[in-house]
């Protein structure tokens, strides 16, 4: 009697295939599940790019081994490309960055810069990572510059970053949303987003994100991109602190009053279980506001979330991310990770706009990669 063709396949291959189908049937859904209703999504979420490769392994074997349902395994498999085309960029021959605009574009820098640190008055008015900094933004003349992580001081011993960038760059008009100010024995320091812009502002607004105490805002400023509006927006997704141990609970401050409980842990798993449930509020508010803009919109922003996330697929919506128009290979931008898929950093677009070009530079004085991209009307 001949033998059933599933039976002919090695006991670890008839094992491994069906729970991995299942697992990776579920991952799928990654976009559809947020990690606040069910948890796990959001780790296979970072891991997703890993299981698709370990899946195509697995296929390989199945059809080495003539596993008999191996076609469903293929279909699964070919199903993941959909999700890998917003990981994977792929314009190797895209043209080489020109730090020559052209008049009519505009060039926006989006970056969370760490609080841009190195201005003790004691010392050099600008650490060497600093003058990399400013020098960069010499050079490349961006029209605006969107910051997050952005802290500014009033302080007889500390410079202001504020200052710095509007009077020293040249960028005379902001807007500024703070979500806390701290005072010290040394003076005052103010954390939020914020918009620098050499043109000047139609209108301002912020968005602050609900239930927590310290939330950072949604702001947003319209200007004028030959002669039609544009509205430009960013924000920062809470941080999730992964990279700390257990720590005492005094060492976070006000700030992270209400999550002390998980951060003095230095446990990552809970971590991520316990933030990337209030990202999903966050992707959610986001997406409420970006419903209501009735002008095109460019959103600047560290969204803390991979883009297979349910939180970047919320926010996207019909969004184009600029990195995949224009970019190739991974777009890492979170520098402090082995990971070569953490690309936290987005300029998502209105449609009705392009991307001329884009470039990521590493500048050492942030944990994060700034994006820089010329913008043009369709």
């Amino acid at each position: 009697m001949q033998q059933h063709p599933i039976h002919n396949s090695p006991w670890f291959i008839r094992l491994l295939a069906w729970p991995a189908l299942v697992l990776y049937a579920v991952s799928l859904l990654l976009y559809t599940i947020p990690p606040a209703h069910w948890w796990p999504m959001g780790i296979l979420g970072i891991g997703w790019p890993y299981t698709w490769l370990a899946f195509g392994v697995l296929l390989l074997l199945l059809y080495r081994f003539r596993f008999a349902y191996r076609r469903f395994w293929l279909y699964s498999w070919c199903m993941g490309i959909i999700v890998m085309s917003n990981i994977w960029a792929l314009h190797p021959f895209a043209k080489k960055w020109a730090p020559q605009q052209s008049v009519s574009s505009l060039r926006i820098m989006q970056w969370n810069c760490e609080q841009l640190a190195g201005i003790d008055t004691f010392y050099n008015r600008y650490s060497a990572d600093r003058s990399a900094a400013v020098q960069y933004i010499r050079q490349q003349q961006p029209d605006v510059i969107m910051m997050q992580d952005f802290q500014d001081y009033k302080s007889p011993v500390l410079w202001s970053n504020l200052s710095l960038i509007r009077d020293t760059l040249g960028y005379p008009f902001v807007h500024f949303a703070p979500y806390f100010s701290d005072t010290k024995p040394w003076g005052t320091n103010t954390e939020g987003v914020i918009i620098f812009s050499r043109r000047p502002f139609i209108q301002t607004g912020r968005v602050q994100y609900p239930n927590r105490e310290y939330a950072p805002y949604i702001g947003w400023a319209d200007i004028a991109m030959n002669g039609k509006p544009v509205r430009l927006a960013t924000t920062h997704f809470v941080s999730m602190h992964l990279n700390l141990g257990v720590l005492p609970a005094d060492t976070f401050g006000f700030i992270h009053k209400q999550d002390t409980s998980v951060l003095v842990t230095g446990n990552k798993l809970k971590k991520l279980r316990y933030f990337q449930a209030y990202h999903t509020t966050q992707a959610q508010t986001l997406r409420a506001f970006l419903d209501t803009c009735a002008v095109p919109v460019i959103l600047g922003a560290d969204l803390n979330s991979v883009p297979t996330s349910y939180v970047y697929s919320k926010v996207k919506g019909p969004l184009k991310d600029a990195f995949l128009e224009t970019g190739f290979g991974w777009g890492k931008t979170y520098r402090n990770s082995v990971l070569p898929n953490l690309r936290i950093d987005y300029l998502l677009h209105h449609p009705q706009l392009q991307v001329l070009q884009m470039h990521s530079p590493t500048l050492h004085i942030s944990d994060h990669k700034p994006l820089l991209a010329d913008f043009g009307w369709r």
